[in-house]
């Protein structure tokens, strides 16, 4: 089973497939499998969200 770490992101955007986030000066698209918001309503473009991300990916993006 892959691990899986929370991360506090800027929400941008989404497609069908995934998600485009901020952290700090980076943008970065994180795939809807391997990836999943907390927020409990939709977020809104530049709302603050908390994500469930495979540990791998995120170590992959800079993002841990």
């Amino acid at each position: 089973m892959t691990e899986r770490v929370e991360i506090s992101v800027e929400y941008v955007h989404e497609t069908n497939l995934a998600y485009l986030i901020k952290d700090g000066g980076l943008e970065v698209w994180l795939p809807k499998a391997h990836s999943t918001i907390l927020t409990p309503t939709a977020p809104r473009p530049g709302q603050a969200v908390e994500m469930e991300v495979d540990e791998w990916l995120a170590m992959k993006e800079g993002l841990i």
